[in-house]
């Protein structure tokens, strides 16, 4: 009886060493178990904390990148507004350069006429001073002519002076009409030519002046008084050259061809005149010519100087 309960009481002792034994390799195992949580607890910890890390430097990067966006925002608002400004500006210049290119155009075409106008007149004029030189020619040709006539009718007068005094008067009336007819075409011709050139200088944009401006004389034109005849000589350009000489005609006859001239002259300087007017200069020589001028009046000087055609 006494064994089996010993037996029993091993058997009790060893089981309880067992489940002691299960009990501490258990309490082994959660002490482990927690030892292993602890761990996983740290490394999750540790790997928050990294991961936190990288998210607060992820934030600054884009805190900087956002920072730089806004700023390249602004600068390309600025680009823009500036783009914009220049564009408008840009479109304006280009209005305003094809409106300057339209008139440029309009400008050369008007100049283009203007060009073949005053060739066109330049042609004309150059056919009118031709057509003046031939007449040049032939009115010196018709006054050496006519020169080689006055000396042969002068010696016929002056063979014929003893036999007949009415034959060298009709000759000296003969010389005095040819010499005033002729007297008359040259002044006739410098008149036209003194036209022509102030014509031209006209076209060409000149200022026209005085009349002695106009046919060339440099100094200025002196008023004229009452009792004054003009005195004309035809050089070899045909330029007429007026001049002042005095005169003891009346005062009657100075009064009505006084009142002439001027209008001739106003007339020729503004260049309303569509024809140019008989000068008083040919009334007088026509009437010296003719015999009807006095003893008291002093004759007119007119020079042929010689031509160097």
């Amino acid at each position: 009886m006494m064994m089996e309960d010993v037996n029993s009481l091993k058997r009790m002792v060893s089981a309880l060493e067992e489940q002691a034994a299960s009990i501490e390799s258990q309490f082994h195992d959660y002490c482990d178990m927690k030892e292993q949580e602890s761990t996983y607890q740290k490394m999750q910890i540790m790997c928050l904390g990294m991961k936190l890390e990288q998210l607060e430097s992820q934030n600054q990067r884009l805190e900087a990148a956002a920072a730089e966006i806004r700023a390249s925002a602004e600068e390309f608002a600025t680009m823009r507004a500036r783009f914009d400004a220049m564009q408008s500006k840009s479109k304006k210049i280009w209005k305003k350069n094809k409106q300057d290119l339209d008139a440029i155009d309009e400008r050369v075409l008007a100049l283009d006429a203007r060009e073949a106008e005053m060739a066109t007149r330049c042609q004309g004029f150059e056919q009118f001073m031709e057509e003046m030189k031939q007449l040049t020619l032939q009115l010196q040709k018709e006054k050496g002519t006519n020169n080689e006539n006055v000396e042969v009718i002068v010696e016929r007068s002056m063979r014929k002076l003893g036999s007949s005094g009415r034959d060298v008067l009709d000759g000296l009336e003969a010389l005095r009409d040819r010499w005033a007819a002729d007297m008359e075409e040259m002044i006739y011709l410098g008149w036209i030519t003194a036209w022509l050139q102030h014509d031209l200088l006209v076209l060409d944009g000149g200022e026209v002046g005085t009349p002695a401006a106009i046919i060339g004389d440099e100094t200025p034109a002196q008023p004229r008084h009452k009792g004054e005849k003009v005195v004309v000589a035809v050089a070899p350009s045909n330029e007429v050259e007026l001049c002042k000489a005095a005169s003891a005609s009346s005062s009657s006859s100075s009064e009505m061809r006084g009142a002439a001239e001027p209008s001739c002259m106003m007339g020729f300087v503004a260049g309303g005149c569509t024809s140019i007017g008989r000068p008083r200069l040919l009334r007088r020589l026509r009437g010296w010519a003719g015999g009807k001028g006095g003893s008291s009046r002093r004759q007119c000087k007119i020079e042929f100087p010689t031509s160097p055609m």
